[in-house]
């Protein structure tokens, strides 16, 4: 028996069952509403820092996209390019004024870090067949503990 794909909870707003397309967001699919500066300090677990720039990596040409539209709207400037010709891999960088004095402060703070650091270092199963689960890829094991106190609420 297939293991079921958590959902969001469903309320007669979202329509009727037999409607697949308005049943609840898969929550593995559910993307962030928008980028917070929380999100950001997440996300640059996975960052390169330089002297005046962040530089975040992906394979994915929608999260850098994704990445810079959040920036943007913070009211500051991001910029796309692809790193090398033959390879699959594309960069956002920005300033790394964006971060200065940030905090995580607030649960919804907390929340949004911890949303950008999964999104970054996280994954889960690509087969909805198999077990649900949940991993983190970091090799820094004080990187990884200080994360999981955020997450806790320390």
């Amino acid at each position: 028996m297939p293991m079921v794909i958590p959902r969001e909870p469903f309320d007669k707003a979202q329509g009727y069952s037999h409607e697949r397309s308005r049943v609840g967001l898969r929550r593995d699919y559910t993307r962030a509403p928008q980028l917070t500066y929380a999100y950001l300090l997440g996300v640059l677990h996975d960052a390169t820092e330089r002297k005046t720039t962040f530089r975040i990596a992906s394979k994915s040409f929608e999260f850098c996209k994704f990445l810079q539209n959040g920036i943007v709207k913070l009211g500051y400037r991001a910029w796309i390019y692809k790193e090398g010709k033959t390879r699959n891999l594309w960069i956002v960088e920005f300033s790394r004024n964006v971060l200065t004095n940030t905090k995580v402060r607030s649960r919804q703070d907390k929340i949004d870090y911890v949303r950008g650091y999964f999104d970054t270092e996280g994954g889960i199963a690509k087969n909805s067949n198999v077990r649900y689960y949940i991993y983190f890829a970091q090799k820094n094991k004080k990187d990884l503990g200080g994360s999981s106190k955020v997450s806790r609420g320390a």
